[in-house]
């Protein structure tokens, strides 16, 4: 039988991998070859288990699809309007800061 798993990046070096169809199949390895030996053990240690516990052994679907989806353009544009937006209005804030100060040491003299 055959499980589809994902190789995420750890942010300390190596992989984690992880198979969905079965809860908490998750390991790590230091190299992909590493990672992708532990996943396979720990399928067999999974399955293991949920036999001896009179589990249901999951079934993956045939039809899953994996792909991965760009942001689009209209929402990166928003995000990029939107940060302009807090932009000035920081830069707007800091120069009636700046406005207030200049007024306040006038007055003073």
């Amino acid at each position: 039988m055959e499980y589809t798993v994902i190789f995420e990046p750890a942010e300390e070096g190596g992989y984690v991998v992880s198979a969905p169809s079965i809860p908490c199949c998750t390991t790590q390895g230091e190299t992909f070859e590493e990672a992708s030996a532990n996943i396979k053990d720990t399928i067999q240690a999974c399955l293991a288990v949920l036999r001896e516990e009179g589990e249901d052994i999951p079934q993956e679907k045939s039809d899953i699809l994996i792909t991965k989806i760009e942001k689009s353009f209209r929402l990166v544009l928003s995000q990029n309007i939107l940060n302009l937006f807090f932009l000035i209005y920081s830069l707007f804030l800091n120069w009636c800061c700046y406005l207030s100060l200049f007024v306040k040491k006038k007055n003073k003299s």
